[in-house]
């Protein structure tokens, strides 16, 4: 019943043939397409319980390759403050620099990190892009308040978990090179290839090879797709699987006594 109801607040926008589900309760994308009658299923990361992954529908416009990674202001006096106090090595072994108001480069040993406890620091720390960044090597934004996508990650180990509620809130793809070709118009040999080439996987036509190995090829930095796919993130103990089977899932956010507590309250009223 709290499944019907929360998926009652969740479909107004019209999903049209083609789109992406991520149901946070069960950790799981359901990419689908009516139209060829796929569906694309992959574990996913979701919001820790204090970063907890909201509930929103909106479109994926485009995805980038390599991102870097603008680290938000409450992580970095949250986390990275701390741990750089007892690893002065943080910023370097994770390939992040930090730059000043004027967008100058500052040596991370010569700030005095506790003036900033419990406040805004005046700097910005950006993570290197490619290999070991946070994002991973592929990003998919939509238009959202609370600033959360869905991306690649170099953090592999999670997906073999259970509970998966491990990242600060956005949404972490098991395979993100797959979901790049879902969000694709048509299947297109060359231009996959040039992903994979951005994301230093092997390509498999024979163009592709030639562009790999070419001087002048100018490497994909970013797609803005020809049709933008309706994205959902939802939340559901009860759910459908890709081989249409019933399927349960706890309740990693507790949402579901609360809610059926409150619907119970409005049937019992006169």
């Amino acid at each position: 019943m709290v499944n019907l109801e929360r998926e009652r607040w969740q479909y107004a926008q019209d999903k049209g043939k083609k789109y992406a589900i991520v149901n946070v309760a069960a950790f799981m994308l359901q990419a689908v397409n009516e139209e060829t009658d796929s569906i694309l299923e992959m574990r996913v990361c979701c919001g820790r319980l204090k970063d907890k992954t909201p509930m929103l529908a909106s479109r994926i416009y485009y995805m980038e390759l390599n991102p870097y990674w603008n680290v938000p202001q409450s992580i970095i006096t949250k986390e990275i403050i701390p741990t750089f106090k007892r690893d002065t090595t943080y910023f370097t072994r994770n390939r992040m620099k930090i730059y000043d108001k004027n967008g100058k480069s500052v040596d991370p040993q010569t700030i005095e990190w506790t003036k900033f406890a419990g406040r805004g620091v005046p700097y910005t720390v950006k993570q290197d892009n490619k290999a070991g960044n946070s994002l991973g090597r592929i990003i998919f934004r939509f238009p959202n308040h609370y600033a959360v996508y869905l991306h690649d990650t170099p953090s592999r180990q999670p997906f073999t978990w259970k509970n998966r509620a491990v990242s600060h809130g956005c949404v972490r793809l098991e395979n993100a090179l797959d979901f790049a070709f879902f969000l694709l118009k048509k299947p297109d040999e060359l231009f996959q290839d040039r992903i994979r080439i951005a994301m230093d996987i092997r390509p498999v036509s024979e163009e592709g090879r030639k562009l790999s190995r070419s001087d002048a090829y100018r490497e994909l930095k970013h797609c803005s797709l020809q049709e933008s796919i309706p994205v959902y993130l939802d939340y559901q103990t009860v759910y459908l699987s890709a081989d249409n089977q019933l399927s349960y899932c706890a309740d990693p956010y507790n949402y579901d006594p609360p809610l059926l507590k409150a619907m119970n309250n409005l049937i019992a009223k006169p």
